[in-house]
Order: structure tokens, then C-alpha cells, then sequence
């Protein structure tokens, strides 16, 4: 698809018994070429060694009068840290595209469940104005039959991180400023719109569903 530099997926493709990833198939299927398409494993707790944990987490990180955004800012788990260097692992591989700033860059959850109609909605919003956009935000009450619609997060809105469509430009600041970080991955991708000046925004309705979508 014209505009995209490329596609991220976030953790194993691996099936269990109870377990069916369509997202792969769902990509290729629509015309998506392998080569467009990078595979990323989870950071596992293994990976994290306790000695360098503190050099990327501050559970105390100064933000000047911004306050922690969640109580859980103080005690994250080793899970949710690995989750923010999951994230920062795809960021710099993505920095490292060469394309034009207004490329985007597809970061998904292996969960994540495709619409039918998804790769025409993706079109749509490929051609209109945002910088960070959830694709995977789902808001009680809204229609999943209605037409695709950019809508601007409510303030202090965790950022769904299952399914986000960043521009390459942004990544390229992000990647600078993602670490250290004291915060839940979607609450320090809030942080990270903020200290840019970029408005978060997301798709109604979602385009992509399940995975880690949190709202």
C-alpha cells in the first residue's frame, strides 16, 4: 500500500491450541509483500538484566509539574517495562527507514483481529492529517457500520498501543525521548504527545480489534 514505509508486528506468531493469529495471513492476503513486514518479538523478563532496568525506568523521573499519570508509575511491573522496550526496539528500527517525513509506520499487536474492510478504511485515513493515530481505540456507544472518522482523543485518554499508525517523522523525535520513561507504555505514549506538541487522534470505528488494546 502506497505511503506505508513498513509494518511492525509485536510478539510470537506462534499458535497454541487455543490460540488462532489471523493478522499475518489477514496482511499478505490483502497485498501486503513480506518484505514490507517485520516481525518483532516480545521482550521477555529473561531479557531484562536488573542491572540496567534503572537506566531506562525511573519510577522518580522529574517532569516538571507534570504529575505521574497513574499510581502504577511507582511500581511498574517487569512485564510493562518490557512492553515500553518492545516499543523502543521498533522505534529505532523504524527511525532507521529512509523515506519522507509523512510515511507511516504500522505498529500491531500479533493479537490483533483485522476488519473485513480494513484495508480500504486504511486507506482512507492514509490520506488525511494526523501524526499519532490509535487504530485500535474502541469508544462505548459508537457504531462499528459508520464511516471512517478521525476524532481526537480525550484528554489524558490512554493511547491504545495494539494497533497505532505513526508518521515516520514523529518516530524520529520519539525515539529520542522515549527513554528513560516512568510510566505504563499507553500513558507514556500520552507524555510523548505531549512534550511534541502533537495532537493524539483515533479511528471510529477501530480498523483493528483485540490484541493489547486498552482504552
Amino acid at each position: 500500500m502506497e505511503g506505508i514505509a513498513k509494518i511492525y508486528i509485536q510478539g510470537g506468531l506462534k499458535r497454541t491450541e487455543t490460540e488462532f493469529y489471523t493478522l499475518l495471513p489477514s496482511l499478505l492476503s490483502a497485498g501486503f509483500q513480506k518484505e514490507d513486514i517485520v516481525c518483532m518479538p516480545s521482550v521477555r523478563a529473561a531479557d531484562l538484566k536488573a542491572a540496567s532496568i534503572f537506566n531506562i525506568y525511573d519510577p522518580f523521573l522529574p517532569r516538571g509539574q507534570i504529575p505521574p499519570f497513574t499510581s502504577e508509575a511507582a511500581h511498574l511491573p517487569i512485564s510493562e517495562i518490557g512492553r515500553v522496550c518492545g516499543m523502543m526496539t521498533v522505534l529505532q528500527s523504524a527511525a532507521a527507514l529512509e523515506g519522507p517525513d509523512d510515511s507511516i509506520v504500522l505498529v500491531l499487536d500479533a493479537r490483533a483481529i483485522v476488519r473485513r474492510d480494513f484495508l480500504q478504511r486504511l486507506k482512507d485515513v492514509a490520506t488525511k492529517e494526523w501524526t499519532c493515530l490509535s487504530l485500535g481505540h474502541f469508544v462505548e456507544g459508537d457504531s462499528c457500520f459508520s464511516d471512517t472518522e478521525i476524532r481526537e482523543h480525550t484528554p489524558m485518554t490512554p493511547i491504545t498501543s495494539g494497533a497505532l499508525a505513526l508518521r515516520l517523522s514523529y518516530v524520529r523525535k520519539i525515539v529520542k525521548t522515549l527513554l528513560p520513561f516512568r510510566e505504563p507504555l499507553e500513558y507514556e505514549l500520552i507524555f510523548q504527545t505531549l512534550i511534541h506538541k502533537v495532537t493524539p487522534q483515533y479511528v471510529s470505528p477501530p480498523i483493528f480489534y483485540g490484541g493489547h488494546v486498552k482504552n
